[in-house]
C-alpha cells in the first residue's frame, strides 16, 4: 500500500519499469495517469482507504485528499488501470523499505535459497532459475547484486516482486495466488506485513 500522492506514484513506477528515459515523455505519461487516477479518487469511483485502513466511501474534498492523501492497494489500483485499459502492472518502489543511508533493508529481502524453500515444491524453483536468465522479472527483483568469494554475499531478492511474477508468469506452472499468497506469509512474515493489504484472499 502506498500514501504520500499514490496517484503520481503509480504512475512513476509504471513509467520506470517500462524504461521510459525521455522526460518530456515520460512526464507526459505521468501527468496522464495521476490526473485521471486523482479526479477518480475525488469522484470516489477509485476505492481506497485512510492511513488506520478504514474504506474511504464517496466524494472527497481535494484539501482532504492533500491533507490526508488516501492509501491505495495494489489490487485496486492495478484493477483501476486495467478498467482504464492501461496494458501496465504496478509494482510499488517505494515500499521496498530502505534506510536514510540508501542501504537496503535486509529484514525484508531473501537469498534465492530462500524463495526456493518458500515457493520451490509448488513452482519447480531451482537454483537454475537464479544463474540462468530464466526470466528477466527474476533480475527485476533483484534488489542487492551479491559478492563472489571467500567475503562473499548471496544476491537478495524481493519477495513480494517474486511473488507477483509467480502468480501471473505466462511460461511453466503459474502459481494460484491463494497459495502463493499463502506461501508469502508463512514464510516472508516481515515483507508480507508491508503489503498485506493487497492480499486479495
Amino acid at each position: 500500500m502506498e500514501s504520500l500522492y499514490v496517484w503520481h506514484q503509480v504512475a512513476w513506477d509504471i513509467s520506470v519499469d517500462n524504461g521510459m528515459k525521455d522526460l518530456q515523455t515520460c512526464d507526459g505519461f505521468v501527468q496522464q495517469i495521476a490526473d485521471e487516477m486523482c479526479i477518480d479518487i475525488l469522484s470516489g469511483k477509485l476505492r481506497c482507504w485512510t492511513k488506520d485502513g478504514a474504506p474511504i466511501r464517496g466524494e472527497i474534498t481535494y484539501e482532504d485528499l492533500r491533507q490526508n492523501p488516501p492509501h491505495l492497494t495494489v489490487d485496486s489500483a492495478n484493477k483501476w488501470l486495467n478498467d482504464r485499459r492501461y496494458l501496465y502492472v504496478w509494482i510499488p518502489k517505494a515500499t521496498q523499505n530502505q534506510s536514510t543511508n540508501n542501504t537496503p533493508d535486509y529484514s525484508i529481502l531473501a537469498t534465492a535459497d530462500d524463495l526456493i524453500k518458500a515457493f520451490g515444491k509448488s513452482t519447480g524453483m531451482s537454483k537454475d532459475w537464479f544463474t540462468k536468465n530464466h526470466s528477466s522479472k527474476i533480475t527485476d527483483a533483484r534488489i542487492v547484486a551479491g559478492k563472489r568469494g571467500r567475503s562473499g554475499l548471496p544476491a537478495m531478492y524481493c519477495p513480494y516482486k517474486i511473488l507477483n511474477w509467480l502468480t501471473t508468469k505466462r511460461r511453466g506452472s503459474k502459481l494460484s495466488v491463494n497459495t502463493g499468497w499463502s506461501l508469502f506469509e508463512i514464510h516472508f512474515p516481515l515483507v508480507f506485513e508491508v503489503y498485506q493489504l493487497a492480499d486479495p484472499r
